[in-house]
């Protein structure tokens, strides 16, 4: 999803003149590229400029560091002093230790995360844009993910309005401005669509996650992550035994570079509706099975044995928590019949993130005598 802003690559002045305008976040990714490309002087120093201006004055001293061991000796001394002066500011870097603390607490609630490589990198401007980057044996950089305007891109998402069914999958890491703003959206009923991240790089989604912001809650409920290696194979059967889960209604691809991602597709989604099936059949056979000798004078025994002080009768209150009054009247419902002896089990979508009622499962998991359904 994420792009380098258009630029000119043909003329350095006109890279200059964006980086000393105020959109210089657009635009600094492209020209950090680019410099590193054209080994420009002008256009260096205005790549060290902008990165102070947006709060990565430590971004700018690895670069100057780099550049004075392969500048001209004129130069060279030059960046050395410029460097040290910029050591000063505050660097922008994530701190390494901060990362390893948070990826420590995270993994326990998303499974499947890799390790924080000792040669990445991690910085935050001022805006709250993240970026990512590898160092090699040169002490070169190099961006992880697309170095652009996160929070910019994010809020020119075009995302349609949530409906009561609606669901987004995730190709690839998001930026962290894009998941909250997906966060953001919710039915004014209170249903909160799901979120499922596709990540087949288990360090990378480690280095993201530990690196986002505060504010970006990666560990939602409603977001389910599938990491690693057989993403999409752990990603089919997690819907295929979830059909609260509505196959996605929306698909947002972030691609970085020719880095093959999963490709939840046409093919994908006859499979899990194929599985669904069989699934749904089976919990319909285990009903069909138990009820099979069950006529109505069986009912009527079963009803009197309970009057009489026997087992209590099991009654299932089918409900839906985006229906606060019906939800209600469920439940005043269930405190009549328990107050009459009886257990009484209130039945609804498993959390916020679920549009639908798994009736078929409830319905093979419980031998209820009796059903309540609120019209």
């Amino acid at each position: 999803m994420s792009t380098p802003a258009a630029v000119d690559a043909g003329s350095t002045s006109a890279l200059v003149a964006l980086l000393d305008g105020p959109d210089v976040e657009r635009h600094i990714g492209a020209a950090f590229i680019e410099a590193g490309r054209r080994g420009d002087v002008p256009l260096f120093l205005a790549v060290v400029k902008g990165l102070v201006r947006i709060g990565l004055a430590g971004l700018a001293v690895r670069l100057l560091r780099v550049g004075a061991g392969t500048a001209p000796p004129s130069m060279a001394g030059q960046f050395a002093s410029l460097a040290q002066q910029l050591e000063r500011l505050p660097s922008g870097e994530i701190p390494r230790q901060k990362l390893d603390a948070r990826l420590s607490r995270l993994r326990a609630e998303i499974p499947g995360l890799g390790s924080i490589a000792s040669d990445v990198v991690a910085y935050r401007s001022t805006r709250g844009n993240v970026q990512c980057f590898a160092i090699d044996a040169m002490d070169r950089l190099h961006p992880l993910l697309p170095f652009v305007d996160h929070v910019d891109a994010a809020q020119r998402l075009d995302l349609p309005a949530p409906t009561l069914t609606s669901s987004t999958t995730i190709v690839g890491l998001p930026s962290h401005a894009a998941l909250t703003r997906l966060l953001a959206s919710t039915h004014s009923s209170g249903y909160t669509p799901a979120i499922d991240v596709l990540e087949p790089d288990a360090d990378l989604a480690a280095l993201w996650i530990a690196a986002a912001p505060d504010d970006c809650r990666v560990e939602d409920p409603r977001v389910s992550w599938f990491v690693g290696e057989g993403v999409l194979d752990r990603y089919r059967a997690f819907v295929s035994e979830h059909p609260w889960r509505m196959p996605p209604t929306h698909t947002l691809t972030f691609r970085r570079g020719d880095v093959p991602l999963p490709a939840p597709g046409a093919a994908f989604r006859e499979d899990v509706a194929r599985r669904r099936a069989e699934r749904d059949a089976g919990y319909e056979r285990i009903v069909a099975e138990r009820v099979r000798d069950r006529d109505p004078a069986w009912y009527r025994r079963r009803f009197a044995e309970a009057l009489a002080g026997g087992r209590p009768l099991h009654v299932g209150g089918f409900t839906s928590r985006f229906s606060t009054v019906i939800q209600h009247v469920v439940r005043d419902l269930g405190e009549a019949f328990e107050r009459r002896g009886m257990r009484f089990d209130v039945v609804r979508q498993a959390c916020d993130a679920a549009p639908a009622v798994d009736i078929r499962r409830a319905l093979a998991e419980n031998d209820f005598d009796a059903i309540v359904v609120v019209n």
